[in-house]
């Protein structure tokens, strides 16, 4: 696999989806955007989004629950 990966921090030369950081430029022509789906995207593409649907799904469940800990902490 010979993925090239751009990330930008604050690089206002490109259009921002949703015209928000963070983004992730993907063999420079994908670009996503939002935090969550980015980590999703690289941990799948890395092997880390667990062994099957049911650890997937698990992960998922703890990444959520913990944007909502995050979440309730500032409102």
């Amino acid at each position: 696999m010979c993925t090239k990966y751009t990330y930008y921090s604050f690089n206002f030369s490109i259009e921002l989806p949703y015209g928000k950081v963070p983004i992730l430029v993907v063999d420079g022509n994908v670009t996503l955007s939002q935090s969550r789906v980015i980590g999703r995207f690289l941990a799948k593409r890395f092997g880390l989004h667990g062994a099957n649907d049911i650890e997937s799904a698990k992960i998922d469940e703890i990444i959520d629950a913990l944007m909502d800990f995050q979440a309730g902490m500032y409102s």
